[in-house]
């Protein structure tokens, strides 16, 4: 990882479309019964739409273009109103309500929601100073600063206790934090000088990734590392044999998913860089669940309290292919719904108790939409360990537009020379 504020910059600044791999399944039922309806979760107005958390109720959250455009498009070099602007939405009942953004920003996005329907997300101009907010019945607060400038939320649990990360005073580097009750507390980091935090339980246990004061002699700059972050303290959570690792979610069982680099070469990486496979991380040890059949990449998103994970599997440069893992399997998601439901499955992004998935993908009509599938039938907790997939699968190439990966990325940072899904 470039540990620089410069990765943060280019993130959202992406103006080079990139292909994604969209995966036509042989639909079979899935190896222990599940079968899914797909819910086009539609947009505000404008193209496209991205779900990105679920909570226990069914409520979702997410971001969405409107029809108005975005004067704050100048920053990544297009004329201004190029784009429309983007808002965070909250889904429910059949209905998507728009999340405004804070004051007079034109842009935001919501990332996670807990059973309170309380959001925590980002608002701001496209790519200028962004800063972290709480929605609670529509209305954004700001959270605030660690005293530099910009803050970003990721994620809240059912005691209002939101996390995320924020610069600094001292050095405008990136901190995660964790907030409550109007402050902001600084979680530290690894030795280095940024960590970023993605997820928290009810517990008040926090996971993310940090930097550390080794080399990265693969990428450059410091080794970033997963963390679990308890009771005052921050711990490494280690990696699959490669450099870096970043823990995306925790469940309230203490189990840790994200994604790591491993040991084996990439055979789709442009140049000398290992496979990144999913893990889950549970009472000390870290667990590889290994990509979607011959893909070398996958990362791990989401997972709720029966360690159900959803993710995506791909290659190096984009996962692209939603999977869920459970029972010991990895299974292609597009194999377990209707097979004239016209959807591409792209990414899993949050799973809730019940099962329900959201994510994003492509839409019968064609554009990028965030969908729900909600289960026909029920299946059993996963099993820590390898995976293996029976799903054959042919390819097709399709274009993920700029704008779309700068919704996909805002706020993410940048791990072993790409963004963190």
């Amino acid at each position: 990882m470039n540990g620089t504020l410069k990765t943060y910059w280019l993130r959202i600044m992406v103006t080079v479309g990139v292909l994604a791999l969209l995966i036509s399944p042989t639909r079979a039922a899935g190896a222990h019964g599940i079968t899914y309806t797909v819910t086009d979760l539609g947009t505000l107005g404008g193209p496209t739409s991205f779900a990105n958390g679920i909570n226990n109720v069914g409520q979702v959250v997410g971001v969405a273009d409107t029809s108005t455009p975005d004067p704050s498009t100048t920053c990544a070099g297009l004329p201004a109103n190029a784009l429309p602007t983007f808002h965070g939405f909250l889904w429910q009942n059949g209905v998507m309500h728009d999340l405004p953004p804070f004051g007079a920003d034109p842009d935001a996005v919501a990332n996670g929601i807990n059973d309170r329907g309380q959001v925590a997300g980002n608002s701001g101009p496209l790519c200028i100073s962004l800063h972290a907010v709480v929605w609670q019945n529509s209305t954004p607060t700001d959270l605030g600063s660690l005293g530099g400038t910009g803050s970003f939320a990721t994620g809240i649990n059912n005691r209002a206790q939101a996390v995320g990360f924020s610069a600094t005073s001292l050095t405008n580097n990136f901190h995660a934090f964790l907030g409550q009750k109007g402050a902001m507390s600084d979680l530290g980091t690894l030795g280095g000088g940024y960590s970023f935090a993605y997820s928290i339980n009810d517990q008040g246990q926090v996971v993310g990734t940090a930097n550390n004061t080794a080399p990265d002699l693969i990428f450059g700059g410091q080794l970033n590392h997963a963390f679990l972050w308890q009771q005052g303290a921050m711990s490494d959570l280690g990696t699959l044999g490669g450099p870096d690792s970043a823990a995306n979610a925790v469940n309230n069982l203490s189990q840790v998913a994200g994604l790591a680099y491993t040991n084996a070469p990439d055979p789709s990486a442009p140049f000398s860089a290992p496979e990144f496979h999913p893990f889950i991380w549970q009472a000390g040890v870290m667990h590889d669940l290994r990509p979607f059949g011959n893909n070398p990449d996958a990362v791990a998103l989401g997972m709720n309290d029966h360690g159900q994970v959803v993710g995506g599997s791909g290659d190096f440069f984009q996962p692209f292919q939603a999977v869920l893992w459970q029972n010991g399997t990895v299974t292609d998601l597009n194999a377990l719904i209707p097979a004239n439901s016209g959807w591409q499955l792209l990414q899993g992004n949050a799973i809730n108790s019940q099962g329900q998935i959201v994510g994003y993908g492509m839409s019968p009509a064609g554009h990028f939409h965030g969908f729900l599938l909600t289960p026909t039938t029920s299946g059993g907790p996963l099993s820590a360990g390898t995976v293996a997939s029976s799903y054959q699968t042919t390819v097709r190439t399709a274009s993920l537009p700029a704008h779309l990966r700068a919704l996909l990325h805002w706020g993410k940072p940048s791990l072993g020379g790409h963004a963190v899904p």
